[in-house]
């Protein structure tokens, strides 16, 4: 799919399975929204086609998709209440008035707004918005239902509360679902798989947990958020090193965290790694030298960087500590070298 020279999708493949939530995260401009439009029938397709449930939906209209659509900015109707806005799918599929009432008390107590039925959508807060947005698309039972940065709107709090309030729902109704959100946390707290999208492509797609403790390359490490993507050396005998500063020996068959199943093969030469902050602990006998640079306390610890005594150029490290540190002091770390994940090489 382009826009005249620019390709906004590129050869992406994605398969969301029966009741299931996938998520696609990216940077802006990557074609998350694109993506969504494509299925909706709202941007024709270059090449390539999209099937629900076997069939293709090349040629069938908007209204016809079976989809289930959930937005930002809430997109209520002004001049109907809450019951109206939840039963207007309903009432365009042509439902008897009795089931379609019946259906709109179910959703509505499903999302927490049992008795507001008859209130206007003026006098809900955001939240109250979201779960009548929510309840409205998911009342025509969707095939598919697709979520387009639904939160973002939100303060954190309620974000994280209707986050975990969606996800419950989901799974209790079975919905199949498409998320598309720029927030990671977001993401992995609602999604069964995710994808990543970069530049119209899918660069890597998994469970949460595999995604995020198996980044494929460094730009979603990155992406993701891991602070230590770092440049080593790895000898013919395995023994790591950072700028001239010696971590530890690795393993083609060393023992691996959960999070990494299948054993790594390291070869001589310079690599690009991950060092998750769980590999990194303060510890009088550690094997890393460190002058701290910064320190802000964070949901109950303090996160720290500083700069790598001995390495040449200064190599920055992230970590953790229940404790403060002065800018300038210094601090010795151990590093558990099992935990750090080798990253694919760029292409």
């Amino acid at each position: 799919m382009a826009f005249g020279a620019a390709v906004a999708l590129d050869r992406v493949s994605l398969e969301v399975e029966q009741g299931a939530t996938m998520a696609v995260i990216g940077p802006s401009g990557s074609g998350k929204s694109t993506l969504l439009r494509a299925i909706a029938g709202l941007e024709p397709l270059a090449s390539g086609e999209i099937k629900a449930g076997g069939r293709s939906l090349a040629g069938v209209a908007i209204h016809q998709r079976d989809l289930g659509l959930m937005f930002q900015d809430h997109a209520l109707f002004p001049h109907l209440d809450v019951a109206a806005n939840v039963g207007f799918g309903l009432r365009m599929k042509h439902w008897p008035a009795a089931r379609r009432q019946a259906r709109v008390e179910e959703l509505l107590d499903l999302v927490g707004l049992a008795g507001f039925d008859h209130r206007p959508v003026h006098e809900l807060s955001g939240g109250e918005a979201q779960r009548v947005a929510l309840a409205r698309a998911l009342a025509p039972e969707p095939a598919l239902l697709m979520l387009d940065e639904p939160f973002g709107s939100l303060d954190r709090v309620l974000r994280e509360q209707l986050t975990a309030e969606v996800r419950r729902l989901l799974s209790e109704l079975g919905q199949t679902a498409l998320h598309v959100t720029h927030d990671q946390a977001e993401a992995f707290a609602l999604a069964d798989r995710i994808a990543v999208l970069a530049e119209g492509r899918v660069v890597q797609m998994g469970e949460p947990a595999e995604l995020w403790g198996r980044p494929a390359t460094a730009f979603v490490a990155e992406f993701l958020g891991h602070p230590n993507i770092w440049t080593l050396d790895v000898d013919d005998l395995g023994n790591l090193s950072a700028h001239g500063v010696p971590l530890g020996r690795v393993s083609g068959h060393q023992h691996q965290p959960q999070h990494q199943p299948q054993p790594q093969h390291w070869h001589p030469g310079s690599v690009e790694v991950v060092v998750p902050l769980s590999a990194l602990c303060p510890r009088p006998d550690g094997q890393l030298r460190i002058v701290t640079e910064k320190s802000e306390f964070y949901q109950g610890r303090y996160r720290l960087r500083g700069r790598m005594l001995g390495s040449e150029p200064p190599l920055m490290v992230a970590f953790e500590s229940d404790t403060p540190s002065a800018v300038g002091s210094q601090m010795a770390l151990s590093l558990t070298v099992g935990d750090i994940h080798r990253l694919a090489p760029a292409p």
